[in-house]
């Protein structure tokens, strides 16, 4: 049975009471919560159609409802509630809200198609288990655009986020949602902040004007990300700290205003062809504990190093460019441990590695060339051993550094 209002009933709460199970809404209208407990599909008719509501919720959804083409309005609370194990969907919808936009808990899955959250506090909160399947969303949000707890999940398609006060995407728990593709045109509190024990899984993103990281990446989660594009960042693009682990592959970094990619304390990180260009510190900062496992790393136009490790900090790294950075080509000190084949260094204002404190770096095949200082400089306890290098420029050692050719 189908009902349209106002035609046939005054108020959205009367046409729902009659049991219709599709209700047409037709010009703008204000009313209460709605509780939907039951499947019904309710469809804004025409350009303009509206539902305001001043209270909680606009709407508490525990059955396979469905909404679509509607302007939903609470400028003092919250929007969408999903929650038990409903099937919900909504498509085409426009949400202005105070509070969350949607929250879904339990073991629900929520479909969402072609909505736009015009303004909230946050976005999406999402609890449990529930499995959101979202296409093409667009969020605006004064706080944070999507926070995942638990053990949620789904899948996210073609998003645009920005965000203000917190990271535009935050994931903690075991939750572990998957990206496929998206823009985070600006945030204040960084990207993507994830934490807990986490494992989303990003393709195909970008980021701009990103007052944070665009990706901090904490305590015990190991996500993957694959197909980055990181410009105009104030904090580092990539930074991997705590425990954290993860795997980044295919991700581009210009312009980053400290180091483009920070890993510290115990965390390790693989990296896979992965590209920083004309940032304001080092490329590639290693330091306390943290291990680096590097295939594919282009560093040129940084102020600082293009690869700095100190602390006790672990590097292997394979098929390395750095050219045109105002620094060293590798710089290590402390107790730092580098082992690099098939890199070329050239062109760095000054050396091509400096060596210093009881940092140890082994360089197997590539070029070390026109740099503008040494092309290897050990100092104090540091030793370089090199194999298959060509080298065009000085050696120089200090004190009880070491330079010297190994063979195989």
């Amino acid at each position: 049975m189908s009902v349209r209002v106002p035609q046939d009933h005054p108020t959205l709460a009367a046409a729902l009471e009659t049991g219709a199970e599709h209700i047409l809404l037709e010009g703008e209208h204000e009313g209460e919560t709605l509780v939907l407990d039951r499947p019904v599909h309710i469809e804004g008719v025409g350009e303009g159609s509206s539902y305001t509501v001043t209270g909680t919720f606009i709407c508490i959804c525990s059955a396979d409802a469905r909404i679509e083409n509607l302007r939903l309005v609470n400028l003092q609370g919250h929007g969408i509630r999903a929650k038990d194990s409903a099937a919900p969907a909504f498509h085409g919808l426009t949400i202005h809200v105070g509070g969350v936009a949607l929250a879904a808990d339990g073991q629900t899955r929520p479909e969402l198609r072609s909505c736009k959250i015009e303004r909230c506090g946050n976005g999406m909160e999402l609890r449990g288990q529930t499995v959101p399947d979202v296409d093409e969303v667009l969020i605006v949000a004064g706080k944070g655009c999507m926070v995942f707890h638990d053990q949620s999940a789904g899948t996210f398609r073609n998003m645009g986020l920005l965000s203000g006060a917190f990271a535009a995407v935050e994931t903690l728990g075991t939750s572990a949602p998957i990206f496929e593709t998206g823009a985070i045109a600006g945030s204040g509190g960084g990207g993507f902040f994830v934490h807990g024990e986490s494992k989303p899984r990003v393709a195909g993103f970008v980021f701009q004007n990103i007052k944070l990281a665009a990706v901090e990446v904490t305590e015990q989660a190991d996500p993957i990300f694959d197909g980055l594009q990181i410009s105009d960042t104030y904090g580092s693009a990539l930074f991997i700290h705590g425990q954290a682990a993860g795997t980044y592959m295919d991700v581009t970094v210009r312009g980053p205003v400290v180091a483009g990619i920070d890993v510290s304390e115990s965390a390790k990180a693989e990296l896979e062809n992965v590209s920083v260009w004309g940032g304001h510190a080092q490329g590639l900062w290693i330091h306390d504990e943290a291990r680096v496992e590097v295939l594919g790393l282009k560093i040129t136009h940084c102020r600082l190093a293009a690869v700095d490790v100190e602390g006790k900090g672990v590097l292997q790294i394979e098929d390395g460019h750095f050219e045109d950075n105002r620094d060293h080509g590798f710089y290590l000190r402390n107790s730092a441990q580098v082992a690099a084949r098939r890199c070329t260094v050239r062109q760095c204002d000054t050396d091509g590695a400096y060596a210093k404190d009881a940092a140890t770096l082994r360089w197997e095949g590539g070029s070390c060339t026109a740099n503008g200082q040494a092309a290897l400089r050990a100092h104090e306890a540091a030793q370089i051993q090199h194999r298959d290098l060509e080298i065009d420029g000085p050696i120089q050692t200090g004190a009880h550094g070491k330079v010297e050719r190994i063979e195989a």
